[in-house]
């Protein structure tokens, strides 16, 4: 897999998976204002999997989040639950299941 990165960041900037012949030049036309001496051509031989990780890592804590959270529905119905059991505090399944996600990916 071919990809270009950002030398002081280390983030993945750009990648084609169709086109196999990535360049630099062809990265500076998609990201603004980062000087093509910031930049390198990497080529590594990962899996999808480990191309997601890679790409997932360098997130925004935001996006991690929105990712782990439970979907909406799940999280009424924890919401729901814990409402009639009379359990809405901090040991309920609701707050400890979005506390969890809080705390693994904290704001930066």
């Amino acid at each position: 897999m071919k990809y270009i990165k950002q030398k002081s960041t280390g983030k993945i900037i750009f990648r084609n998976s169709v086109l196999e012949y990535n360049t630099i030049k062809n990265a500076r036309f998609e990201n603004l204002n980062i000087p093509e001496s910031d930049m390198e051509v990497v080529e590594e031989n990962i899996s999808v999997d480990e191309w997601n990780k890679k790409t997932f890592d360098q997130e925004s804590w935001t996006v991690k989040r929105r990712a782990e959270y439970p979907i909406i529905g799940d999280q009424l119905d924890m919401l729901w639950h814990a409402l009639d059991d009379g359990t809405l505090d901090k040991t309920s399944t609701f707050y400890t299941s979005l506390k969890a996600t809080k705390d693994k990916y904290p704001k930066t």
